[in-house]
């Protein structure tokens, strides 16, 4: 049983060499980090920023309606 085990590690061997070796996952793993910390700064803006921004709008469109006579 213990034989079969060492053979089974010594065939992963170039496997998990080519593993530790590999660098495209590590690449990913950043970007997919830089893309998590963007969202959050975007959604804290927006639930910051969110109300005031709605006020905003909401003054737009009346002076818009103001301007055209609208009801």
């Amino acid at each position: 049983m213990a034989l079969a085990v060492v053979r089974f590690l010594a065939s992963l061997h170039p496997a998990l060499a080519r593993f530790v070796r590999d660098t495209r996952a590590v690449t990913a793993m950043e970007y997919a980090l830089i893309a998590a910390c963007v969202s959050l700064a975007f959604i804290s803006i927006a639930i910051l920023l969110g109300d005031d921004v709605g006020a905003m709008f909401e003054d737009l469109g009346d002076s818009v309606q103001d301007v055209s006579g609208g009801d």
